[in-house]
């Protein structure tokens, strides 16, 4: 398979975990479009991160452009409120910049 340089300024990728729900543990998945950074840049945020000076809020303004989530008038806001969901975008964003597969 040969090298695709894709110099677009934003790209998708899934976002699946685990919610609360009346009867246990409910699935979910959205799809999440980050921001193209370059290695460096995600070095930094990385570091940043790691030793504390950024949030994870900072960290997800910084790097998530929007979300689909399959519901039509939902904000970003609105689905980054529900307790779990943040935590989960991160880990996608950090799984992206890794080269984990995205899986489907």
């Amino acid at each position: 398979m040969a090298f695709k340089l894709d110099l677009s300024p934003t790209y998708k990728w899934p976002v699946t975990g685990e919610l609360p729900g009346e009867n246990g543990p409910e699935p979910f998945k959205l799809s999440a479009y980050f921001k193209r950074h370059s290695q460096a840049e995600v070095d930094q945020l990385s570091e940043q991160a790691r030793s504390g000076a950024i949030s994870d809020a900072e960290l997800v303004n910084t790097v998530l452009v929007r979300v689909d989530c399959g519901i039509e008038d939902a904000t970003l806001e609105q689905v980054l409120s529900v307790a779990g969901v943040r935590n989960r975008v991160l880990i996608a964003w950090f799984d992206s910049v890794r080269g984990a597969p995205a899986g489907n």
